[in-house]
């Protein structure tokens, strides 16, 4: 029979970390405080300040990688409308169009005019991106 290990959240470890802090400020002062009882309450309140100056550090780092991820989003929707903008100018009778890989192609005006269609309806597509980053 193997025995399961709970894994805590930081949120246990820190309510077990209170518990502790407050079972060592019970004995200050009391019938069980041995001389030092003050001290090792002040230990514990510190390890429980360590524990909370942490949790909120790594909730900083977490919604900064958020809106790091946001932004790269918000960067990369940019760039494909520039890139569609930039194709619909171009996109004209008698104009040549890299396709990439030393390819390229020499519109006509029905290409011409069936890449402006195709075009618009990408940047329909992509239209505008339902997210923003504000930061305070």
């Amino acid at each position: 029979m193997s025995e399961e290990t709970e894994v805590k959240t930081p949120v246990d470890q820190l309510m077990e970390q209170v518990q502790v802090y407050a079972s060592a400020w019970s004995l200050v002062g009391g019938l069980f405080d041995q001389g030092n009882a003050l001290e090792l309450a002040e230990e514990e309140k510190e390890a429980t300040r360590d524990m909370i100056e942490d949790l909120i550090e790594q909730k900083d780092d977490h919604l900064n990688g958020i809106a790091e991820c946001v932004q790269q989003l918000i960067d990369w929707h940019g760039r494909q409308v520039e890139q569609v903008d930039t194709l619909l100018e171009h996109a004209k009778d008698g104009n040549t169009i890299a396709l990439g890989d030393d390819k390229s192609i020499t519109l006509d005006a029905a290409s011409a005019y069936g890449m402006r269609i195709g075009l618009s309806l990408a940047k329909h597509f992509l239209g505008k991106l339902p997210i923003t980053l504000s930061r305070n």
